[in-house]
């Protein structure tokens, strides 16, 4: 039997029809995904212009439905709720059409949901939503953040590991025996690993971590440390090998933008500067520094411990322009330094023994 180039088409088009829309119960339709991975809890922790950090839930229905679920840590203001239908357009852009009239629109890529701006551009790297099958955890990492801890391993292992750099490393067997080792060090921002190995009477433990971006495997998510455990306890005999991800606690409050607003007492004045006031980017996730001199974009690592950042080197493009000097006098007050934070309300400063930078919250 012949088949005609018309009739090609239209058995083409019949199939696209089908597949890029379903009836639902209700008897309306929606977009076909191509990926179930869509449906279900998206999360994360987005900045906050008046509270220390924002907790974001959204949930995607295979009825066309969403619920979204906002709530301030340590600020004013209780939990927000909103619902409203959901799109898919041309595969890879989600779009959210809420109740009360407004729209969101995301990238959907993998196992990340980066909010979009009404050009469709990323908002910014830290407006991004993860694939989860669990309740946000924001409020019980930021307490162990506060007891002391300063790195973890992601809580859906059957085992456990917490350091604090200055005290102690804890390690958790599946079957609830914990093994204590002292340390005493710190991390440089710029190495690519750690490793540490300590041994007492019925027990040992080494520790290697490796700056690497690891994949969850029951979340999906990224996670920037892979993690690797030797482990022999009392009840535990002969060394076993435990592997996984992990993530240092930083203080979600530094994640966002921060505009430069003094630099050992001199106020920042914009017109010297043809690019703008210099500023930097916290991403508290990935550990990474994003932002601007004033003249040339700039980026580097830090780890956070304690009230400190641990910034590594600082690189930057090499463009020649007015504030050129300044910049580089910026940039080397904040390359390969250990500085004291402190937070308060949209205002931050670094210091050491050598200088003082106060910047200020860009909402």
């Amino acid at each position: 039997m012949k088949w005609g180039l018309p009739n090609i088409f239209a058995i083409l088009l019949f199939f696209c029809g089908c597949q890029h829309s379903h009836l639902n119960e209700n008897g309306t339709t929606n977009p076909w995904v191509p990926n179930a991975e869509l449906y279900g809890l998206w999360s994360g922790s987005w900045p906050c212009s008046d509270c220390d950090v924002m907790a974001y839930k959204l949930t995607i229905l295979r009825s066309g439905l969403f619920r979204e679920e906002s709530v301030m840590i340590n600020g004013k203001g209780s939990l927000e709720v909103l619902e409203g239908t959901w799109q898919m357009i041309n595969d890879s852009v989600l779009i959210l059409n809420k109740m009360d009239g407004s729209k969101a629109k995301f990238l959907f890529k993998g196992n990340q949901l980066g909010l979009l701006n009404e050009k469709g551009s990323s908002v910014r790297n830290q407006y991004i939503l993860y694939r989860s099958d669990a309740e946000v955890r924001l409020e019980e990492s930021e307490k162990m953040r506060k007891s002391g801890i300063d790195f973890i391993t992601e809580q859906d292992e059957k085992w456990k590991l917490t350091i604090d750099f200055e005290k102690e490393a804890i390690f958790h067997f599946p079957d609830g025996e914990v093994i204590k080792a002292e340390v005493n060090d710190k991390i440089d921002p710029d190495g690519n690993s750690w490793e540490f190995t300590s041994s007492a009477p019925g027990s040992f433990l080494s520790i290697e971590l490796t700056k690497d971006i690891c994949i969850d495997s029951i979340s999906g998510e990224s996670i920037p440390y892979k993690v690797l455990i030797r482990a022999e306890g009392l009840k535990n005999k002969g060394v076993s090998r435990y592997s996984g991800c992990g993530s240092f606690l930083g203080d979600w409050r530094l994640h966002d933008i921060w505009a430069l607003r003094s630099f050992n007492g001199k106020e920042i004045d914009a017109a010297n500067f043809d690019k703008g006031i210099p500023y930097l980017e916290f991403n508290i996730r990935e550990g990474k520094i994003f932002g601007n001199g004033g003249c040339n974009a700039c980026s580097g690592s830090f780890i956070q411990s304690k009230s400190i950042i641990a910034i590594g080197s600082i690189v930057s493009t090499k463009m020649l322009c007015n504030a050129y000097s300044f910049e580089q006098d910026f940039l080397k007050a904040l390359s390969r330094k250990n500085l004291k934070y402190k937070l308060d309300g949209l205002k931050l400063t670094l210091s050491d023994d050598k200088n003082v930078l106060e910047f200020s919250k860009v909402d």
